[in-house]
């Protein structure tokens, strides 16, 4: 797909991943809509919660520029719940491998791929409270 002056060269993958996921039934079902590009300050209204940011990535090979996102899911439980927390991480794991290529996230935003999926368990070192990382490089592609 050639690059015009009326496609943007890169999507916005962080806020059209998180408003997707928000609107999938089996994200919707175990977090409600409190998936976050950084926790509120004061903490969500209830755990368990999902802060997601970018850590890096960038363009990649191709006809067309494909934004290869290295994300970071942070899935927090309540202290020592580690259990719900992983089914969570589960949940969000199950969700974006279900992915089709080639869905629309959101309007100029076309999902291509998920890979390099880890899970490690990291809980805070302070409190205690329970904490799955799902870090992994997702393929996105800005459309018109």
């Amino acid at each position: 797909m050639p690059h015009n002056d009326l496609t943007p060269a890169f999507s916005e993958a962080e806020g059209a991943l998180r408003d997707f996921l928000r609107q999938q039934p089996a994200m919707n079902s175990v977090v409600a809509k409190r998936i976050f590009l950084g926790l509120p300050r004061q903490g969500p209204s209830s755990w368990p919660a999902i802060d997601m940011f970018r850590v890096g990535g960038g363009p990649e090979d191709g006809d067309y520029p494909i934004d290869g996102v290295h994300m970071q899911f942070d899935v927090w439980g309540d202290k020592g719940d580690k259990l719900r927390c992983w089914s969570v991480a589960q949940a969000l794991v199950s969700t974006l491998l279900s992915l089709e290529c080639g869905t629309m996230i959101s309007a100029g935003v076309r999902f291509l791929g998920v890979y390099g999926i880890n899970v490690p368990y990291m809980p805070d070192p302070g409190t205690g409270q329970a904490r799955y990382v799902v870090d992994c490089k997702v393929q996105c592609q800005a459309v018109a």
